[in-house]
């Protein structure tokens, strides 16, 4: 009950603030609608509609394929249809929620690329990136990247479900930019432009990533590497609402991981951009995380089969 009541005095507090503060909202919700009108929806859509055709005509295919191909949430929405559908078992089903919940190339090279400046860094990170996912996974030992069957898609019904990913994703990110706005004028103005830069990746992929137009080129290619390792809040939640019955108990320790291994090897591309000791902490981190993730993965017990 208790938490019910808090609950609700905090959406009450967050409609107070949208009474009282109006036109940064609304500025918030307009930035928003913007960046899905020209940037989102132009580079994502089309691999939308192209990837739900290709993983659906591999049959039987790879779900970390589909995930890698079809980006976020469309890896974690495969996991738990494969789950529902008793093609994975549950234990399995959690890690590979994480394993298979990927940035998909639309967004590296769709989003990504003129922030970083071109393919050719775009390539690169997306191979950084890659090595992450064989870190995490190489941390599921026991662990297969799985299958699942599934009936070839027509364009029409790749079509619809491309337009609804897209709307999903384009209705998190105006939410969230209405709260990034509010929050940079109240309490991130005080922040370093790059920590103000790394807070808005935490919290909202797309509008972190544009954030890093203005820093230098190898401090942008390390964070971008973090980013899109990580995620943020918002996909975390988009993963939620395609991951019904799936646990998500190692969703945020695995995505901290793939960061600090991502950051890591980015890094050795970058060396000028980074102070003293900040590869060894990084390290450190994801050894840290490493052994709080495998200790979490023995505890959801072994996995059963795979049924292809």
């Amino acid at each position: 009950m208790l938490k019910r009541y808090a609950s609700a005095a905090g959406w009450a507090v967050g409609m107070l603030v949208l009474i009282l503060d109006g036109k940064t909202a609304m500025a918030g919700a307009f930035e928003g609608t913007m960046l899905c009108i020209r940037t989102l929806i132009p580079s994502l859509f089309p691999f939308f509609v192209l990837s739900a055709m290709l993983t659906s005509s591999l049959s039987g295919g790879s779900l970390l394929l589909a995930g890698v191909l079809g980006g976020y949430p469309v890896g974690a929405g495969n996991v738990a249809r494969a789950y529902r559908n008793g093609q994975v078992s549950r234990s399995e089903a959690q890690r590979l929620v994480v394993l298979c919940n990927c940035a998909g190339p639309s967004f590296l090279f769709g989003v990504l690329g003129p922030v970083l400046g071109g393919a050719e860094a775009c390539f690169l990170l997306w191979g950084v990136y890659l090595c992450s996912i064989l870190a995490l996974w190489l941390l599921f030992p026991k662990s297969r990247p799985g299958s699942a069957r599934h009936q070839p898609m027509t364009l029409q019904q790749a079509l619809t479900r491309a337009i609804r990913a897209m709307s999903g994703v384009c209705g998190w990110v105006i939410l969230f930019r209405v709260l990034l706005s509010i929050l940079d004028r109240w309490i991130l103005w005080i922040l370093p432009d790059w920590i103000r830069t790394a807070v808005c990746g935490v919290l909202e992929l797309s509008n972190g990533c544009l954030g890093l137009s203005g820093a230098e080129p190898g401090l942008r290619f390390i964070l971008a590497a973090g980013m899109v390792s990580f995620g943020g809040l918002c996909v975390f939640l988009q993963t939620a609402s395609v991951s019904e019955g799936v646990s998500l108990r190692l969703y945020f320790p695995g995505k901290l991981f793939q960061a600090a291994v991502s950051m890591l090897l980015a890094s050795l591309f970058a060396p000028e951009a980074i102070p003293p000791g900040f590869r060894t902490a990084l390290l450190g981190i994801a050894v840290l995380l490493g052994c709080i993730l495998r200790k979490s993965e023995k505890r959801c017990g072994n996995p059963q089969p795979v049924i292809v």
